[in-house]
């Protein structure tokens, strides 16, 4: 009597159907390239157009401009039209850009000046015991040393710190400086206590 051996086929399990994760859209541009160079000028031909569907608007632009760019359609005759926050339609335009497509250019407004956060207080207070120091110091020692290393002194502080001194003189004891481009002269001195104050 023969036996025989049966092998039991390997039961594989099929894998489950992968799901495609679906592409967040966050942001849609239409690009669209127009030739302008046809006979009648009032015709408008499309010569090539994609859709950009991108998680953000920056992504959306720069694929768009690289669209533009492999099409030797220079930016600036590029018209961006805004439909909404998330979408928008940028046409190319091959031949010059038509006069009612024109991008309307507004003025902006003057920059308002700066103002400066230095204020005389603020300067007086920064060098107030520099000043201290330095009076002391012009006490000790003006029998024998110039008053011109003191000046050079203040004038470098001042040019650190962003403003001009104007003068810096020993007798009276002051400083007068000016803040930026105001035209404002401030006066450092010492009052009845020996303080320096704003005069």
């Amino acid at each position: 009597m023969t036996s025989m051996i049966f092998e039991t086929p390997e039961v594989v399990e099929a894998a489950a159907p992968v799901e495609k994760e679906e592409k967040v859209v966050n942001y849609v541009l239409h690009a669209e390239i127009l030739n302008t160079n046809t006979d009648e000028a009032e015709s408008l031909t499309e010569v090539e157009a994609i859709t950009v569907e991108s998680v953000s608007k920056i992504s959306a632009e720069d694929r768009a401009r690289r669209f533009f760019r492999k099409n030797n359609v220079p930016m600036d005759h590029v018209v961006r039209d805004v439909i909404s926050e998330t979408e928008a339609t940028w046409s190319g335009f091959v031949g010059e850009v038509p006069e009612d497509r024109q991008p309307v250019k507004t003025e902006k407004a003057p920059a308002k000046p700066r103002k400066s956060a230095l204020t005389p207080e603020k300067v007086l207070e920064t060098n107030y015991e520099e000043l201290t120091n330095l009076f002391l110091r012009w006490k000790d020692e003006k029998d024998y040393e110039g008053w011109t290393d003191y000046q050079t002194r203040m004038r470098m502080i001042a040019k650190a710190q962003g403003w001009k001194l104007v003068e810096f003189t020993n007798r009276p004891f002051q400083m007068k400086f000016r803040i930026g481009k105001d035209e404002t002269v401030y006066t450092v001195g010492r009052d009845s206590q020996a303080h320096f104050v704003l005069k």
